[in-house]
């Protein structure tokens, strides 16, 4: 394969990487506000039960209910701050390179005369949690891989322009110097195209791995959640175990971990108190998200390249069913998930 159509699969990679990542990020978000309705349920179930239940030993018994609920909302605050952390991130990664290649362009170190694009949101260092627009992150992606577009055929064309300068000038040998100085420039022009995208291969690498972790401390949050919901067992002296350890404790990570894996975080039946079996779609995604960069101490230290990306190809999967489970609460009848719209539940913020 030669240089010309080497590069031209570098960047469809870089396209195809983007992509992926757009996808995790989806399915992150989307077990993130399945989660929310969840907590939203808890917390309208305790305020029901305290609005029936005055007697001053029974808001005694439900401040365990009151504390479950706020230790869960609690640890889902924290994850949505390091969500938003790494998408603050990302943003940060595109905009330094996107500026970086702009100021290259005003000193003339490339030329991008042509190329026309929007202004982006200045990034702010000392707002590390500030949000941005998930497509702010894709425009001023995409507009960093036209202007290498633009710079690949820059070097396309000199260098079909030096191979037939002998031809069309019939000169010989008086001008090497000259053809061997356009070489040179060409060479600098087609390092800078590799270095920009070897940058952009490394932001890839390091956000796929993020956000893999993001995803997977949602999905085992979100468990957590539900299990608790869906206990109905009431607890006296005789569940304790006198030699008990941490491996005897039913609700060990040995034991959530078989849940984790046949858990389906994209259908949840209203009624159903069986586990439904996850699909693979994003087990697909994260299979090569190391891609050649292991986590083994001898290959940590191995340079991330646009080479070390693999292409993946993204299964389409419907996000057709939403939160539709009961809660089940004390002596009353269970209360019915919300319709498929998720709702923000703002108006019992001030409640607590």
């Amino acid at each position: 394969m030669d240089n010309t159509n080497t590069q031209a699969f570098q960047i469809e990679k870089l396209v195809t990487s983007f992509n992926c990542i757009l996808r995790i990020i989806k399915e992150t978000e989307s077990i993130q506000k399945t989660a929310q309705v969840k907590l939203n349920r808890l917390k309208t179930a305790y305020m029901d039960l305290i609005k029936d239940n005055r007697k001053k030993v029974f808001l005694f018994c439900l401040d365990s209910f009151y504390f479950q609920y706020k230790s869960f909302q609690l640890e889902y605050d924290n994850l949505e701050k390091g969500l938003k952390f790494i998408n603050n991130r990302m943003y940060c990664d595109y905009y330094k390179l996107f500026m970086i290649i702009m100021d290259s362009a005003k000193n003339k170190t490339i030329e991008i005369d042509s190329f026309e694009h929007r202004e982006y949101t200045p990034y702010k260092d000392l707002e590390p949690f500030l949000e941005y627009q998930i497509n702010d992150i894709k425009d001023i992606h995409n507009d960093i891989l036209n202007v290498i577009r633009i710079l690949f055929q820059q070097f396309s064309n000199r260098h079909n322009s030096i191979e037939n300068y002998n031809h069309e000038h019939n000169i010989g040998f008086s001008i090497s110097n000259f053809i061997n100085t356009l070489n040179y420039e060409n060479r600098i022009l087609n390092e800078q195209i590799s270095l920009y995208m070897n940058y952009i291969a490394f932001f890839h690498i390091s956000q796929r791995r993020h956000l893999k972790r993001m995803y997977m401390k949602f999905k085992s949050f979100y468990q957590e959640v539900d299990d608790n919901i869906r206990t109905n067992e009431s607890f006296s002296i005789d569940d304790i175990s006198v030699n008990q350890t941490i491996n005897d404790d039913d609700d060990s990570i040995g034991n959530n971990s078989e849940i984790l894996a046949n858990t389906d975080w994209a259908v949840l039946s209203s009624g159903d108190h069986e586990h439904n079996n996850i699909p693979n779609s994003i087990g697909n995604i994260f299979d090569p998200l190391d891609d050649n960069v292991s986590v083994n101490s001898e290959q940590s230290l191995k340079t991330a390249s646009v080479k070390s990306l693999d292409i993946v190809d993204i299964p389409i999967r419907s996000h057709s069913s939403p939160v539709a489970e009961k809660i089940d609460q004390f002596n009353k009848s269970a209360v019915v998930a919300p319709e498929p719209l998720i709702q923000d539940d703002t108006s019992n913020n001030n409640q607590f």
